[in-house]
């Protein structure tokens, strides 16, 4: 499966100011497979060291932390010659191995023209309370796949091209939309995590068959990061981390929410506030599990001045997993027939597509009775954002946000064709949403 990140790595290759560099990301985002590749296609030899499968792989980090002394280890122990300049060398899960972390200070010290990257799951790199190599390291993060990247996994590359190229002309063909949707629904069923699109394109010429080996293998999943949560978490700690990452799915299926944040009080089986989950939340925050967007109540700059820390809303970092634990079968999620919950799905979708492109995070807005799911700053600016998963093109909250702030873009993300800049309002397909950035940059430049 084909990543934009490669070109991440691509870049930090090829940077004279180069670090050793640190892939972040949940499990089973494709981290291994990426920067295996990264080793095969982009160097004469890459030395791939995992420390979950050679648990005696640590000890090589027991007798000191002399990054030469390091390579040394490493070649009696592994049997390999390592040309430190020239050679990739991939600490895997790196987590598992705390020292480990600790040595890329050495290596960015003492061996400047190294290739070292290492990759871990948010669990360890964020949870962990050894010191970390501050300023040493490059840190990238890896998210799931996109919408895009999902087509190129499938080969449909000649739609792409069109999404790609179209959209900043404010050009689609009907045919265009109409195939991009079909395969936007498909990829609503499927999320991005590589495995299970993998399985679903292995599959795909019976889709019956592809989207029922596509379920059983996002409850795989499920159970292993519930395991993982009772590993890192401890059993006590574990049950409110589970009972919070549960509740996001339907806390978003209620469909008569009076407040538009994460409610507290019915996560546990006793009444429970902020205070009693502020821990397990930041735990799933951290864990890259699930997306905290704050609520502001004016939107100026600085946004953070005008939210409070406990408003805010939780979504999951994959949408797939979404439909699988809010109970959503792929018939009625293909066939668009699930109701208010499409609102809410095409939300958790478009916060999905847009954080890879960012350097920072979004804010929701609420003032009164209007809301704005998404603002982003660019150039200075605070850019709404509302999505709504229909072909409605009401906006009301919109008009509210327009009339009172005055934004010089704006943009409504929805099943309607493309329609860019009417009155500084575009209408942007939800399957373009990731261009948001690049199209408000374009609009601002």
């Amino acid at each position: 499966m084909k990543r934009c990140f490669y070109q991440d790595l691509l870049r930090w290759k090829s940077s004279g100011q180069r670090k050793p560099l640190i892939v972040k990301g949940a499990r089973q985002v494709g981290k291994t497979y990426l920067l295996t590749r990264f080793g095969q296609k982009e160097f004469k030899n890459y030395h791939h060291f995992d420390f979950t499968k050679n648990r005696k792989l640590a000890s090589v980090f027991d007798d000191g932390l002399d990054a030469l002394e390091i390579i040394k280890r490493l070649e009696i122990q592994y049997e390999q010659k390592i040309n430190v300049a020239e050679d990739l060398i991939i600490f895997d899960e790196i987590q598992e191995c705390p020292r480990a972390i600790t040595a890329l200070k050495y290596f960015c010290d003492d061996l400047k023209k190294s290739y070292v990257v290492a990759s871990g799951s948010f669990l360890g790199l964020s949870l962990s309370l050894d010191p970390y190599p501050v300023g040493k390291v490059k840190t990238l993060t890896l998210y799931p796949m996109s919408f895009f990247e999902f087509l190129e996994g499938l080969e449909k590359t000649r739609l792409l091209e069109e999404i790609i190229h179209g959209t900043p002309k404010g050009v689609l063909s009907k045919t265009v939309h109409e195939k991009a949707w079909e395969y936007l629904k498909y990829f609503f069923i499927t999320g991005g995590l590589p495995e299970v699109v993998q399985t679903f394109k292995n599959h795909s010429h019976n889709m019956l068959t592809a989207l029922t080996m596509v379920r059983e293998l996002q409850s795989e999943i499920l159970d292993n990061y519930f395991s993982d949560m009772a590993k890192h978490a401890g059993k006590t700690n574990a049950v409110k981390i589970q009972a919070v990452f549960n509740n996001v799915p339907i806390q978003l299926a209620r469909e008569n929410r009076t407040s538009q944040k994460f409610v507290f009080k019915d996560v546990l089986s006793t009444r429970s506030n902020y205070e009693q989950l502020e821990d397990p939340i930041e735990w799933l925050v951290k864990a890259g599990f699930v997306y905290k967007v704050s609520i502001c109540k004016r939107a100026e700059s600085p946004l953070k001045a005008y939210t409070d820390p406990n408003k805010f809303k939780l979504f999951l970092f994959d949408v797939g997993l979404l439909g699988l634990m809010v109970g959503l079968a792929p018939k009625n999620i293909f066939s668009y027939d699930y109701g208010s919950y499409k609102g809410y799905f095409a939300e958790n979708y478009v916060l999905g597509e847009l954080l890879p492109t960012l350097n920072q995070g979004l804010t929701s807005w609420q003032e009164g009775m209007s809301e704005i799911e998404f603002l982003m700053e660019c150039a200075g600016q605070i850019i709404p954002i509302e999505v709504k998963a229909g072909i409605n093109k009401k906006a009301k909250s919109l008009g509210v946000f327009t009339k009172c702030y005055h934004p010089k873009q704006a943009f409504l993300v929805s099943g309607n064709p493309l329609s860019l800049n009417k009155k500084g309002l575009s209408f942007v397909p939800l399957y373009s949403s990731c261009l948001l950035k690049n199209l408000a940059f374009g609009k601002l430049s």
